[in-house]
């Protein structure tokens, strides 16, 4: 309820950022997968005495495009070397 003196200030529709943004959805998956499955295998390579280092390079064997699963898309490449 809008007291007496008050005036109310005009809405304006303003439209969410979440449209905008998209585009960059798969680029966030992509890092976040291939983080998550380097976090998991270096934890596991650790468990085994190994160094984490066997398990970060086994999950780049493993995103990598040669071989079956889940493959990054070629013109994702492009935006990760702006990133770095």
């Amino acid at each position: 309820m809008v007291g007496e003196g008050t005036t109310r200030l005009p809405t304006r529709r303003v439209s969410h950022p979440i449209r905008t943004m998209l585009h960059s959805f798969t680029l966030i998956h992509t890092m976040a997968a291939a983080l998550g499955l380097a976090l998991a295998l270096g934890f596991v390579a650790t468990r085994l005495r190994l160094p984490a280092l066997v398990g970060y390079l086994l999950a780049g064997v493993v995103i990598g495009p040669y071989t079956p699963g889940f493959v990054a898309g070629a013109a994702m490449a492009s935006q990760l070397a702006e990133i770095a």
